[in-house]
């Protein structure tokens, strides 16, 4: 197998663990703290990793045109010239 799959597998349960954890303590605490809680222990995992990496940074290498957004805004077909 791939170390992609293994990530992906990784990621599924770790969505159903935090999901199952939240469930567990909504009723006990605020909903912006539960949210807080899960940013902070996804970046105390996603840290390590990211220091590890000596090349990482968050420009983005291959930017897309956004040109794309002009056709995505763009409808296929416009019902506003249709004639009845």
């Amino acid at each position: 197998m791939t170390k992609g799959i293994y990530f992906g597998i990784l990621a599924a349960v770790s969505v159903a663990v935090m999901g199952v954890f939240v469930k567990l303590i909504e009723t006990d605490q605020n909903n912006f703290t539960i949210l807080f809680f899960r940013f902070i222990i996804s970046l105390l995992i996603i840290l390590p990793l990211i220091l590890k990496d000596k090349n990482f940074s968050f420009k983005i290498k291959f930017p897309y045109s956004l040109s794309f957004w002009k056709y995505c805004s763009n409808p296929v077909y416009d019902f506003r010239n249709e004639t009845n």
